[in-house]
């Protein structure tokens, strides 16, 4: 590492130098940055040029938990191919079977959310990034995040209850949570949920 250098020990050909180096550091910068283009909505898949513009603004931790994703994606994919599960899905009653399930799977996601919804400050409002017609977004609230969720029109009588807003409520903007963001906030609140607990059960137990 080079010691520092003041305006009396740096020279010209230091100078020069850094210059060279700071214009090959902002031209592979520019390369790295090469094709990207902006994306904010964690509720859309991003496009190729969207996914590089996310990567370069990554953490190491999101980086790595994106490539065990996509690591895990292909040897999902490879054992679908050995397995021919794409032939095996061309029946009619192989494809409802997983419809089905998947259909199961979302429907209990939903009942687990309107059940959050309840027990904290929530509103839903419709949709504006879904074109088909019915999709809403639950937004709530837990020790002071923001947490959201797509519910499918099928699942809309789950949150009935919920107070229902228009898509510009202030109460109903995406504060721009990563799904893993949301996830972690969710495991945040539920360990100082447990923490607040054991102290209040420790404090009741002292005063008796």
């Amino acid at each position: 590492m080079n010691p520092p250098y003041t305006v009396d020990t740096i020279t010209s050909d230091v100078l020069d130098e850094l210059q060279e180096r700071l214009t090959k550091a902002e031209a592979e910068l520019e390369q790295l940055r090469a094709g990207e283009e902006p994306h904010f909505d964690e509720r859309t898949v991003p496009t190729p040029a969207q996914w590089i513009w996310r990567w370069n603004r990554a953490t190491l931790e999101e980086r790595l938990a994106e490539v065990a994703r996509i690591k895990d994606n292909g040897v999902t994919a490879e054992r679908c191919i050995l397995r021919n599960h794409a032939a095996r899905l061309d029946s009619p009653e192989d494809l409802a079977r997983v419809t089905a399930e998947r259909d199961g799977a979302y429907t209990e996601r939903a009942q687990l959310v309107a059940w959050l919804a309840a027990l904290h400050e929530a509103v839903i409002a419709p949709a504006p990034d879904v074109d088909e017609p019915g999709w809403q977004i639950v937004y709530l609230s837990a020790g002071g995040w923001q947490m959201s969720w797509h519910v499918h029109p099928k699942d809309a009588p789950l949150f009935r209850d919920v107070l229902h807003v228009p898509v510009d409520d202030p109460r109903a903007q995406w504060d721009g949570h990563t799904t893993e963001q949301k996830y972690r906030r969710i495991r945040n609140h539920v360990r100082v949920t447990h923490i607040n607990r054991r102290l209040a059960d420790a404090r009741s137990g002292g005063d008796r």
